[in-house]
């Protein structure tokens, strides 16, 4: 089975190198590797160029021009040709048998519309934020370059809103809903890098954090306005939930945001957590202990 691994990638010429060599040193060897070149001012085009000169698998789709992260997702999408998808940021690792073990569950799957939702590790410099796995418990991640995603699912689930600044809430949103079997396993199959330049706004200053989540965030309004996929009651629900959370949250209506029905304690305790800037301080200053809490 093929595996179609997106890349999107942006100013990444330090950490380049090491994400191809973890996609090279997979022990599932069917892949193909899709790069993005999103307007970086760095060697980063370069390194990818070198990288595909010297194998067949990796393939440069965009270069030069800024395009969006979420608009060069689409761009790779559309020139995949693998039975499966995954995601993978330009800082970020993919751990031993990463691939081999998401290919082998879509591929065993009684169903083309499956799903698998795994967990993360972050890796750093920085002592407080290395080896956190993500989520905590029984739960997983549904986001991003912990997901495996097949064929026809993908063709379900993309385009992604071009008007959003990221793909996570999208893509884990849609693919929930849409798919037949969903497969949930607690092996880690990325390693994701935290450091000063992530486009998550962690340990940024309150009002940049807030709204740089609200415009993330926005992605549960639009999946409520799309006609793209049907969702189904349940997920509606949640959605309109979360975005009535977020709305509170960003206005900074902290108890609104405590109150807020339909929503589980964990997930009104994260959001709490970015309403107000004191609860922010906190949270910031005690990552270790209050992240990876959210999951499914």
């Amino acid at each position: 089975m093929k595996v179609s691994i997106l890349s999107p990638v942006h100013d990444e010429e330090r950490y380049l190198p090491e994400m191809i060599e973890s996609v090279r040193a997979q022990d599932h060897d069917d892949w193909e590797l899709l790069i993005a070149d999103d307007g970086s001012t760095d060697a980063t085009l370069a390194v990818a160029r070198r990288y595909a000169e010297g194998d067949e698998r990796i393939r440069i789709v965009h270069e030069t021009e800024k395009i969006g992260k979420v608009r060069a997702f689409n761009l790779l999408f559309a020139h995949a040709k693998g039975d499966a998808v995954v995601l993978l940021a330009g800082d970020d690792r993919l751990p031993p048998g990463s691939l081999r073990l998401r290919a082998d569950d879509v591929a065993s799957s009684s169903s083309p519309l499956t799903a698998g939702f795994y967990k993360l590790r972050t890796f750093s410099t920085t002592p407080a934020l290395d080896g956190i796995v993500v989520p905590r418990g029984d739960r997983v991640n549904a986001s991003g370059a912990a997901v495996v995603l097949s064929r026809p699912l993908a063709e379900k689930v993309f385009p992604i809103d071009e008007s959003l600044v990221a793909e996570d809430v999208w893509l884990g949103t849609a693919a929930r809903d849409c798919a037949e079997r969903v497969v949930r396993r607690h092996d880690v199959v990325v390693e994701y890098r935290v450091h000063e330049d992530n486009s998550t706004p962690r340990k940024r200053p309150f009002p940049v954090m807030s709204e740089a989540m609200h415009a993330r965030h926005l992605a549960w309004q639009k999946l409520l306005e799309q006609r793209q996929f049907p969702l189904s009651d349940a997920q509606r629900r949640q959605l309109v939930a979360l975005w009535a959370a977020e709305e509170h949250r960003h206005a900074g209506r902290l108890l609104r945001v405590l109150a807020s029905p339909g929503l589980s304690l964990v997930e009104r305790l994260a959001m709490a957590s970015m309403a107000s800037r004191a609860l922010y301080a906190v949270r910031s200053r005690f990552y270790r202990l209050f992240s990876g809490w959210r999951g499914v």
